[in-house]
């Protein structure tokens, strides 16, 4: 128990020092609303999760908008309310008290194994799912490359047509109606019209119910806090599911 109570300061306290001065001292974990950032010496730009933030940064939060942050110095959480400017610290941020929420982060290994994973750039020019990706039931997003119209397909194992549609930009939700179910396979491509090669289609496997059930169970349930996203994130990848850990980063963003 003792283990496990300093593990996570300690592994916090390493990351901070190896990456105050490249990677950052706090983990801009969710952005509601409407929020910049500037670094120093940098112009200002939109916030966008997740990204790792350097001492001295400042973080403009418009009024109605909302910031949530792992400071890796303090080992916690900070939620930013707007109308609000702050700029971090190494001691925290430094701002108006009544617009700053800080709370502990819980002494969770998985919670420490999951920070340097989070300084990945979510988003991928690369069609997502990829060829080859082991999904849990219930994935819906589709996306690829290039701004021309194409024609979405869906396909099940035996070469089935399930879902076509035409449409001018990526990305692509599944209608509610269509689900697709555990254990079984599909096949997609998207194609620009009369195109005069064959579509590259992209394999995936949608997991057996007995592997899903006990992940998806585990799911977080609210957005506050946030924390509770990055630990399930690492169950995630650990299982295997890498695709669907990535994916979270949008709907912990999402309105």
């Amino acid at each position: 128990m003792l283990m496990r109570r300093y593990l996570l300061p300690a592994l916090l306290l390493l990351l901070c020092a190896l990456s105050s001065s490249a990677a950052g001292i706090a983990l801009l974990l969710q952005v509601e609303g409407k929020a910049s950032v500037r670094a120093l010496g940098a112009a200002t730009e939109p916030a966008q999760a997740p990204r790792y933030l350097t001492i001295g940064t400042e973080i403009q939060v418009a009024g109605g908008s909302q910031v949530t942050l792992l400071h890796l110095g303090r080992q916690s959480e900070i939620v930013l309310t707007g109308p609000v400017l702050a700029t971090l610290s190494r001691s925290g941020v430094m701002a108006a008290a009544k617009r700053v929420q800080e709370s502990p982060l819980p002494a969770e290994p998985l919670l420490a194994q999951s920070l340097p994973r989070s300084a990945l750039t979510p988003a991928s020019p690369a069609a997502q799912p990829a060829d080859g990706s082991r999904l849990l039931p219930g994935w819906r997003r589709f996306s690829w490359p290039g701004s021309q119209p194409q024609t979405f397909t869906l396909q099940d194992a035996s070469g089935q047509t399930l879902f076509s549609q035409p449409l001018a930009r990526s990305p692509l939700q599944l209608p509610e109606n269509l689900a697709l179910q555990a254990g079984r396979g599909y096949r997609w491509a998207v194609q620009v019209p009369d195109a005069s090669t064959p579509p590259r289609w992209h394999g995936l496997q949608i997991a057996d119910a007995g592997v899903a059930q006990p992940l998806l169970a585990q799911r977080p349930t609210s957005k506050t806090p946030a924390w509770p996203w990055l630990i399930y994130q690492q169950r995630l990848r650990t299982a295997g599911f890498s695709t669907d850990a990535d994916a979270l980063w949008a709907e912990l963003n999402s309105p």
